[in-house]
């Protein structure tokens, strides 16, 4: 099948990049860098961290994910993720990822965190190359540079020794995979099995990518794209299926006690928790808030379908976590936003169109000094919390 331009607007592959373009590229690269590695082992491994590291040392030392390590025993909640002594819950890919950076380097936080901070790096390359294929303007380019900079929780995310990184890293080649159109045999093998990497990554957030694009299809890329054939379906279901199915025999959450879980969260309690995953998009700031509320502006100016198929996709990201996770919420208030990081490419594509729609609207000055104001600092997020409590000090 002939690949179609699936960004009429655009001028992909017409011209090469200019050096405005390459200059922007390496400083955003340059202070992504910073971002991702500076005091990068600094700080001790938190909770999850530790226990993402003991899996690691133990998949080095043995080959699998024991929970003896050493003088350790890695079994939380009273072993809810043990099965004969291994942990058979927690998606291993993280694990066996980090494994040889503390085998073959030392077994601190800087070698831990190492592997998931070159996702984060790589990731933001891929972004900068699929913006170069797809011929986007300078304005798209500087536009995207500043929400993605300013986006705290994508470097901090990256910067964990925790499936996350890897996650994230995933479901952008996902993304990109998606949205280059898997017209090729070798794309769709290729979609398939980073499928299968994402869902040894963390399943919730591979069923909402799938979700997703599923509903993309449905809504907006049908009519452009076509129905796929029944070998199409075959290339991107086959090779995740079988790389699943025998791993699921050993990794699986209803082999060990955490499947006891699932049954205490009722519905009333998933629709709290839609509305607390839908409000802590905005308060972990992965989300601009401005740029949800400016969206039905910007697509009546611009008519960007980018623009609505953003929303869409944040809308799946939300409903699919707040389905499938079982969190309850009779001990918190807040949501596990950390399922939901997949958002944060979403959020970043229609701050990018809002943004360059901003900047056309209001000119380049007033444009771009509003942008930093809203994306720099919490002005744009929502994220506000006015504290009115007495402070005093304790008798001494």
């Amino acid at each position: 099948m002939k690949r179609k331009n699936l960004y009429p607007n655009g001028n992909r592959g017409n011209r090469g990049p200019n050096p405005w373009f390459l200059a922007i590229c390496v400083g955003v690269l340059l202070v992504s860098g910073a971002f991702l590695f500076i005091h990068l082992g600094t700080y001790a491994l938190w909770d999850d961290e530790a226990e993402t590291a003991l899996g690691a040392l133990s998949v080095w030392e043995k080959g699998d994910t024991s929970a003896k390590v050493g003088h350790n025993l890695n079994a939380r909640r009273g072993g809810i993720n043990l099965k004969e002594m291994a942990d058979r819950l927690t998606p291993p890919l993280p694990t066996y990822l980090m494994a040889p950076f503390l085998g073959l380097g030392k077994p601190d936080s800087l070698h831990a965190r190492i592997p998931f901070a070159l996702c984060g790096f790589l990731s933001v390359g891929m972004i900068l190359w699929f913006l170069c294929k797809q011929g986007a303007s300078r304005a798209t380019l500087v536009v995207f540079s500043l929400a993605l900079l300013g986006n705290v929780s994508t470097f901090l995310y990256f910067r964990q020794a925790r499936y996350y990184g890897l996650a994230l890293g995933l479901a952008l080649i996902l993304i990109i995979l998606y949205e280059r159109g898997l017209f090729r045999p070798a794309e769709r093998y290729l979609y398939s099995f980073l499928s299968f990497l994402l869902f040894f990554s963390h399943p919730i957030m591979f069923a909402q990518l799938q979700i997703a694009a599923f509903l993309d299809w449905v809504v907006f890329r049908r009519k452009m794209r076509g129905l796929p054939s029944g070998r199409e379906i075959l290339e991107l279901t086959i090779p995740c299926l079988l790389c699943s199915l025998p791993l699921l025999f050993i990794w699986n959450p209803f082999l060990v006690k955490s499947k006891e879980y699932l049954d205490q969260v009722s519905f009333g309690d998933r629709l709290t928790l839609f509305w607390w995953n839908f409000r802590d998009l905005f308060r972990a700031e992965f989300i601009s808030l401005i740029s949800v509320v400016l969206a039905p502006w910007a697509y009546w100016q611009t008519r960007n379908p980018i623009i609505l198929r953003s929303l869409l996709a944040i809308g799946a990201v939300v409903v699919t976590t707040s389905m499938l996770t079982y969190q309850p919420v009779s001990v918190t208030s807040v949501a596990d936003i950390r399922y939901e990081i997949p958002a944060i490419w979403f959020g970043l594509a229609l701050t990018t169109c809002v943004g360059t729609t901003v900047l056309a609207t209001l000119g380049k000055g007033l444009g771009t000094c509003l942008l930093i104001l809203f994306l720099w600092t919490n002005l744009g997020s929502g994220n506000y919390y006015p504290a009115f409590r007495w402070t005093y000090r304790d008798w001494e």
